[in-house]
């Protein structure tokens, strides 16, 4: 049920906004990135993933832009 919700969320954004990033946001370990990660390889051909935690490199991309 809750993958059906969100991946209708998904499509939305899609449709309404395919230009512009989808900040998902929630509780740890609850699926955010197995979800989008279906959704994208879905929906796109190419897909590019970014660990702001892992990767020290684009830490300064989340402060600059989610405040």
């Amino acid at each position: 049920m809750l993958q059906r919700k969100a991946k209708a969320q998904f499509e939305s954004w899609l449709a309404s906004s395919p230009n512009k990033a989808l900040l998902v946001k929630g509780a740890r370990q609850v699926g955010k990135s197995y979800l989008v990660n279906v959704f994208a390889n879905e929906s796109f051909e190419n897909v590019v993933t970014f660990d702001l935690i892992a990767d020290a490199s684009v830490r300064g991309v989340q402060d600059r832009y989610c405040g």
